[in-house]
């Protein structure tokens, strides 16, 4: 069975709209949210704790425990850090500043009695 010229524009025609609606769907489809300043900070924020807390805390972890970070807080240059080592729990207070990357630097910590 032999293609016609005329079968063959069909098909090309056919492809092209597929193409297009294709390409149509694409460019229309939902996009994933970019992350505020304040969610990439908040982040970039508890990243630093996880790391760090075990050498910023005045209390160190006791019976082989390890800290962790629970729950962080933060507004307009402060916040609050929940942190535990599965036997203590501790709260922190901590200021901090946002820095040209839209991450933030912590500049004071002090825990609360």
């Amino acid at each position: 069975m032999r293609l016609r010229d005329s079968d063959i524009k069909g098909y090309a025609t056919a492809l092209a709209l597929l193409l297009a609606l294709a390409a149509l769907a694409y460019a229309f489809s939902p996009k994933a949210p970019q992350p505020t300043e304040e969610q990439v900070q908040a982040s970039s924020l508890f990243e630093y704790f996880q790391t760090n807390i075990s050498a910023l805390s005045p209390e160190k972890e006791v019976l082989g425990g390890k800290f962790i970070v629970t729950e962080i807080n933060m507004r307009d240059g402060e916040g609050t850090v929940f942190y535990e080592d599965g036997h203590n729990a501790f709260i922190g207070d901590f200021t901090y500043s946002a820095k040209r990357d839209g991450t933030a630097s912590v500049e004071t910590f002090t825990l609360r009695r």
